[in-house]
């Protein structure tokens, strides 16, 4: 739908990243304001034929330049194989690129249209019934233009819609933001604390969160400059702003341009190939599993390699390095939030809470119409615990007994009457994460005698 590699858009390149590495799905939400205009253009037919309209007026699917100038070989055929009347439509873009829609019903062509075509669409006409008269088949050419072709710049107002929309699709577990930067500062902070707190707010979702490329040509060193954004325009120091549902990584990735002639690559954000790791994990180990020390593939450079002071304070802070390390490539190393509470430190945490939240929601809902009652509870405390055991048998919970790794209450005690009188239905949930191992410390001991003993 929205083509190929584009030597404007860091997001094209950051798509291809994500699958690259292992993404299986990707939702993409254009940001085209309303008042962005929609190529069109108008078919005449040089004579007048039988089930055919003097005019078929053609528009593309979705507003925008990248429609402009699309090209149509149209071929009409007075009866087809199904003696109807048929529309053979060869549609070209820019770049080249052809979609072939052959057989589609003249009499019926909206319709086929808005079923087959991803470019393409019409507008509703009627037939003009003629004497079977002239030639049996007729071509022709259209191209597609805009009448005002000043496009609206987006801004803050696009990307909050567009959050929004995204909010509404519970599939959704990382947001990634490719071009977000190119925006002013202030929005840039406005649009990720509404992301951040709209992911903390629903509980199953994580927003990665890319840094400037100049945050490290400021001057000062590299986690200084790095704090100094965080904690300015995201304003990471107040208290009420939940940080758990953001992870960062740094730095920018350089990746090879297919579009460049000179075969130079690019350097873009890395959120969108950390996305596609992620999304790899979650399917082959499980979200308890932190996303780290995993190669990446199509890296094959880092825009800079953080010293190790730089790197254990961005640690700290929470920011995961990219790194590149012998035998594994260019690969991730760490899984923290953006959270400075130790207990909502870690990602592998905030991925299983939201894993779960996801599981419990399928549960629930098929019961929302159920009387709130005893009966209504059991059901509720039955499929959640089952949720739940199937996670502490896979290790993401901690715990030799089912008892210790979670607690399932729903009853008279969490659903007093005025609760029930009110329409809800409350339970409460709890679980003891496994914690992940970050690092493996070890001491040693040199002895007078010079012999060197490792301590665990």
């Amino acid at each position: 739908m929205f083509g190929d590699l584009d030597a404007e858009h860091d997001t094209t390149y950051a798509i291809r990243g994500y699958f690259e590495n292992g993404g299986a799905v990707a939702w993409v939400l254009r940001l085209a304001p309303d008042e962005t205009p929609t190529a069109k253009g108008t078919w005449t037919p040089s004579t007048a034929l039988s089930g055919m309209p003097p005019s078929i007026r053609f528009h593309a699917s979705s507003p925008g330049l990248w429609a402009a100038n699309l090209s149509i070989s149209i071929s009409f055929r007075r009866e087809g194989v199904r003696d109807r009347p048929e529309i053979d439509l060869f549609v070209r873009d820019a770049g080249g690129a052809t979609e072939a829609l052959v057989g589609l019903d003249a009499w019926e062509l909206p319709r086929e249209l808005a079923e087959r075509s991803v470019w393409l669409r019409c507008d509703r006409f009627d037939p003009v019934l003629l004497p079977v008269r002239g030639p049996r088949a007729i071509d022709g050419e259209l191209a597609l233009s805009i009448d005002n072709v000043a496009m609206a710049g987006l801004d803050k107002v696009h990307y909050l819609a567009a959050l929004d929309r995204l909010g509404d699709v519970p599939e959704v577990a990382i947001v990634v933001l490719p071009e977000l930067l190119e925006l002013p500062s202030a929005d840039v902070a406005e649009i990720l604390q509404y992301a951040i707190v709209q992911a903390e707010t629903l509980r199953d979702r994580i927003v990665l969160v890319d840094l400037p490329r100049t945050v490290a040509n400021s001057g000062v060193s590299v986690a200084d400059s790095v704090k100094r954004w965080l904690e300015l325009p995201l304003e990471r120091a107040r208290e009420d702003l939940p940080w758990r549902a953001g992870a960062c990584y740094f730095p920018w990735i350089r990746v090879d341009d297919p579009l460049d002639l000179a075969g130079r690559i690019r350097s873009i954000a890395p959120s969108g190939h950390v996305a596609g790791v992620i999304s790899l994990l979650d399917r082959d180990r499980g979200a308890h599993h932190t996303p780290a020390l995993e190669s990446m593939i199509g890296v094959f450079d880092l825009e800079l390699e953080a010293s190790r002071d730089d790197h254990a304070v961005l640690n700290e802070e929470g920011v995961n390095v990219l790194r590149c390390m012998p035998g594994r490539g260019f690969a991730m190393w760490g899984g923290r939030t953006l959270d400075r509470e130790r207990d909502h430190r870690y990602l592998a945490h905030r991925r299983l809470i939201h894993r779960l939240v996801r599981a419990i929601r399928r549960v629930a809902e098929p019961l929302v119409f159920e009387t709130n009652g005893p009966a209504l509870w059991l059901q509720l405390v039955r499929g959640i615990t089952s949720v739940l055991l199937e996670a502490w048998r896979s290790g993401a919970l901690k715990g030799a007994r089912a008892e210790d790794a979670f607690l399932v209450q729903c009853d008279a005690e969490t659903n007093p009457p005025e609760e029930v009188e009110l329409g809800r239905c409350l339970c409460r949930i709890a679980v003891a994460p496994a914690t992940p191992m970050e690092f493996i410390v070890l001491r040693l001991a040199l002895s007078r005698d010079g012999a060197i003993e490792v301590l665990p």
